[in-house]
């Protein structure tokens, strides 16, 4: 299952995530492009997990 905008983004790899600065500061502290994360989101109120592989978005 993909990410889709309006999913709300809960954990990442277990590491709880409630805004959007906690996500990147885990992302940017622990994480490399390549890696794989495990990510749980929340949609139409109920709680789902994928799998994804970080890329390098060029900035």
């Amino acid at each position: 299952m993909n990410i889709i905008l309006g999913d709300i983004i809960i954990a990442v790899d277990e590491q709880q995530i409630e805004n959007n600065e906690d996500l990147i500061d885990y992302l940017d502290s622990k994480k490399n492009v390549c890696d794989k994360v495990d990510i749980r989101f929340i949609r139409d109120n109920k709680e789902y997990g994928t799998t994804a592989v970080l890329q390098d978005i060029g900035m």
